[in-house]
């Protein structure tokens, strides 16, 4: 049986003055993002899961569903 799934891109900016790391959970990877610079993140997974981003004091988190993949694809600074 095989699962359906669902892709999307998304463009993560960091709007801060200073740069600031990116948090991919939960995998914990981490990408440094330059002040006013962007990432583009290409998300697959199981269809029914979504992403989740939080910005904190200490960065920016994107959250990933279970079962999904979520890769930096580009940046710019």
């Amino acid at each position: 049986m095989s699962v359906e799934r669902a892709q999307l891109t998304m463009r993560v900016k960091n709007e801060r003055p200073n740069a600031t790391t990116l948090t991919l959970e939960p995998w914990g990877e981490q990408t440094r993002i330059a002040a006013e610079g962007a990432v583009t993140l290409a998300c697959a997974g199981p269809v029914g899961g979504r992403v989740e981003r939080v910005v904190q004091e200490r960065g920016l988190v994107v959250y990933g569903w279970p079962g999904s993949i979520i890769e930096v694809v580009s940046s710019s600074e």
